[in-house]
C-alpha cells in the first residue's frame, strides 16, 4: 500500500466529511441549549465534544491536504503540526476538566445549583440527541468506525441527566447533576493526560535503533541505492513516521534530469515499502559544497 493510498483510508473517503458536518450541527445545537439548560453535566459534555470536535476536523484537514499535495512544503514538519495541535487540545481538555471538576465540588458542597427541572429536562433531550448519533455509529454499516467507549460514557452521563430531570427531590437532582459533571471531568481530565503524554513525547525526535537503520539501509540496496553514491543517510523517527535524508552522488546519470527522474522513481519505491516512511533526497557530488 503506497502512503497516498494509507492516507485515502484514513480520511475516510467521501463518508468521512458529511459525519463531520453531522458533528458540526449537533455541537451547535449543544453550544445554544447548554446556556439555558444550566445543566452541568451539559457544560461538561459541551465542552468535550468540543475538543473532540476539534481534534477530529484538525486531522482530516491534515490528511486531505497531504492527500492533495497542499503541504508539500512543509516536509519533515506535518508530523510536529498535527503532535503541537494535540497538544493544546490536551492541555485544554486537562483544564476544561479540572475547571468542571471545580465546578461540580462547589455544587455538592453549597447546594446551590442554578438550573430548574425544565433546564433538566432540556438538557436531557440534548444529550439524547447525542447519544443517538453515537449509538448510531455502532450499526455494522457506520462510517466512521465506532466507539464503544464513547457511547458507554454517553450512556452513563444520560442516565445521570435523566435521573436529575425526573427527580422529584431537587437534592437529588442536583447530586445526579453533580455526579454527571464529575464522571465527564474525570473522562477529559484522563484523555488529556492521555494525549499530553503521547504528543508531548511525539513532538522529541528519536533516533532509531540499528534494527531499525539495517532495514533501511536494505531497502535502500533494493532499490538500486549503490553504496559508493551514498554520501550520507540520516534517520530519526518523530511521532509514528520515520524521517530519511539521503545525500546521493548523481555521478551515475548522464544528466541532471535523469538524475531527478531517478530519484523520483526512488523515493516512490521507497514509500510503497512503508506508509510511515518520509524520504527526502539531495543530490550533491563528492565534496561540494553543501551550503
Amino acid at each position: 500500500m503506497t502512503q497516498r493510498q494509507a492516507l485515502s483510508q484514513s480520511t475516510g473517503g467521501t463518508a468521512r466529511g458529511p459525519a463531520l458536518a453531522l458533528d458540526a450541527g449537533l455541537l451547535c445545537i449543544l453550544l445554544v441549549a447548554t446556556p439555558m439548560t444550566g445543566s452541568l453535566t451539559l457544560l461538561g459534555e459541551t465542552l468535550r465534544s468540543a475538543l473532540l470536535f476539534l481534534r477530529e476536523l484538525s486531522d482530516w484537514m491534515t490528511k486531505k491536504k497531504l492527500l492533495a499535495g497542499s503541504l508539500a512544503h512543509y516536509e519533515f514538519g506535518v508530523e510536529k503540526l498535527a503532535q503541537a495541535w494535540t497538544l493544546a487540545i490536551a492541555l485544554a481538555m486537562i483544564i476544561a476538566g479540572l475547571w468542571i471538576a471545580g465546578l461540580a465540588l462547589d455544587l455538592i458542597v453549597t447546594g446551590e445549583s442554578q438550573t430548574t427541572s425544565g433546564g433538566l429536562a432540556l438538557a436531557a433531550v440534548t444529550l439524547a440527541l447525542v447519544t443517538l448519533r453515537s449509538g448510531l455509529q455502532m450499526l455494522p454499516f457506520a462510517q466512521p468506525k465506532p466507539r464503544a467507549f464513547r457511547f458507554a460514557s454517553l450512556l452513563v452521563m444520560q442516565s445521570m441527566i435523566t435521573l436529575a430531570a425526573l427527580a422529584d427531590d431537587p437534592s437529588i437532582a442536583l447530586l445526579a447533576d453533580s455526579f454527571g459533571a464529575a464522571f465527564v471531568a474525570l473522562l477529559m481530565t484522563a484523555a488529556g493526560a492521555r494525549l499530553f503524554s503521547t504528543a508531548a513525547v511525539d513532538l522529541v525526535d528519536h533516533p532509531l535503533n540499528r534494527k531499525s537503520e539495517a532495514y533501511i539501509a536494505e531497502l535502500l540496496l533494493e532499490a538500486g541505492v549503490e553504496e559508493e553514491e551514498l554520501l550520507d543517510l540520516r534517520t530519526r523517527r518523530s511521532g509514528r513516521d520515520i524521517f530519511v535524508e539521503l545525500t546521493i552522488n548523481p555521478s551515475r546519470a548522464g544528466s541532471f534530469e535523469e538524475a531527478r527522474q531517478r530519484m523520483g522513481q526512488l523515493r516512490r519505491a521507497l514509500a510503497e515499502q512503508r506508509d510511515d516512511l518520509d524520504v527526502a533526497i539531495r543530490l550533491r557530488a563528492p565534496g561540494a559544497d553543501s551550503g
